[in-house]
């Protein structure tokens, strides 16, 4: 078993995930932010060790050579970097150590790999790095297939939005499985679209985490969240679940359908960056990855609540919301994490609703559960809700200290 790194007062950050998730540019663009606040930060990408190990090795470009070298070799680039990283880290005086590899990345399968995948990260690594926190840095099907196909290296693999589902399924199974063997330690899946001062705020760790829980389907436009977000982020870590675009391409999907479409179709999305139309998508192709792509949705959301301090239900629409159920349920049945509901409204919620929500199982007593903010005017004005918004955060600020999982190691 390798030796587990000691930290020495230091606090270790791995980023990982599938390649082509933008991860590197993301956090090359938030790292500068955090020196600017006076965090001293070493950054550590596995692939210039490996590069630099390659070339002592006589292999040129191992980027290009990647994918035609035999996996024993390979494997032996890649561990000793994982050693030198390890050494570095130790022998740094930076306060702040961020390392970044891919865990999954695909490849034409072949003899060695004959699923496709090279799985670049495993607990062998994970305990040489021993870290503090582990974020799996994901993106939508969409933009992640976009990025493969500028990649130089990988524009060749015309990999189905199935395929990609399925790798980065495996990029969070990755996580999952090794980060059960290394008991307290702490992880979170994070997607791209978040904004840069949530990440920074996860890394330095002084925040306590929330998942926001809202309705999606079957509501447009989401000012009023954001405006809570806004308001919340300046005293805890907000966790988007609609960071992550699949959603859109189900609906998308299933608009064509209900107009009679069987060809291909394109489908907008909105990004912080922009909107994009990503064009010619053929249905057939939607079709296949639609059943990963649900699966996918409900374990992510699961895995958040788990990874957060507690859950915050903004109930922005009067009408019920599956999502919203399964997620109060998973988050006081089995995450046993609190939930906090925002509900603007008069009209009462369902008495099994407002059970739900109960801290503990059978305890609901008639009452409206002290953790739900109610409305009281005729109509939820937005002067209304914005006085429950502040009503709410009021409570999550003096409530906050009670909650103790998950543990984060602060800067």
């Amino acid at each position: 078993m390798p030796k587990r790194t000691s930290h020495q007062g230091k606090k270790v950050v791995l980023i990982t995930g599938t390649t082509d998730s933008g991860r590197d540019e993301y956090v090359e663009k938030a790292l500068p932010l955090l020196e600017e606040k006076r965090y001293s930060v070493g950054y550590y990408r596995v692939i210039h060790y490996m590069q630099d190990s390659a070339k002592k090795n006589g292999i040129g470009d191992l980027e290009t050579e990647f994918y035609r070298l035999p996996k024993d070799k390979l494997d032996k680039i890649r561990n000793a970097s994982f050693r030198r990283i390890a050494k570095d880290i130790h022998k740094s005086r930076k306060r702040l150590i961020v390392v970044s590899t891919p865990d999954v990345t695909p490849v034409t399968p072949n003899e060695d790999y004959p699923t496709g995948m090279v799985e670049c990260l495993n607990l062998k690594h994970m305990r040489l790095l021993n870290p503090d926190l582990t974020l799996v840095f994901i993106d939508d099907l969409l933009r992640m297939r976009r990025s493969m196909r500028r990649n130089p290296c990988r524009k060749s693999m015309l990999l189905t939005l199935k395929e990609l589902a399925q790798l980065r399924a495996r990029a969070v199974q990755v996580v999952e499985e090794g980060i059960s063997q290394l008991p307290n330690k702490d992880w979170l899946i994070f997607a791209r679209e978040h904004p840069t001062d949530r990440f920074i705020d996860l890394l330095v760790g002084k925040k306590k985490r929330l998942y926001v829980s809202y309705h999606i389907t079957g509501t447009r436009g989401f000012k009023d969240i954001t405006r809570f977000m806004n308001k919340l982020s300046k005293n805890f870590v907000c966790i988007d679940p609609d960071t992550i675009k699949d959603w859109e391409i189900v609906k998308a999907y299933d608009r064509a359908r209900e107009k009679g479409r069987r060809d291909k179709i394109s489908i907008h999305l909105e990004y912080r960056s922009g909107n994009t139309t990503f064009t010619s998508i053929s249905m057939g192709e939607i079709e296949g990855a639609i059943a990963p792509m649900r699966a996918q949705i409900v374990h992510r959301d699961f895995c958040l609540i788990l990874s957060t301090h507690a859950t915050v239900i903004y109930h922005r629409a009067a009408i019920p919301s599956y999502g919203i159920m399964g997620e109060i349920i998973h988050a006081t049945r089995i995450a046993l994490r609190r939930v906090y509901v925002l509900y603007p409204f008069i009209r009462r919620p369902s008495p099994f609703f407002e059970d739900a929500v109960s801290r503990e199982p059978g305890t609901f007593g008639g009452e409206a559960p002290a953790s739900m903010v109610q409305g009281d005017a005729p109509r939820p004005m937005s002067r209304a809700r914005r006085n429950l918004e502040e009503k709410m955060m009021r409570k999550l600020k003096r409530e906050c200290k009670l909650w103790n999982t998950p543990r984060v190691v602060p800067l």
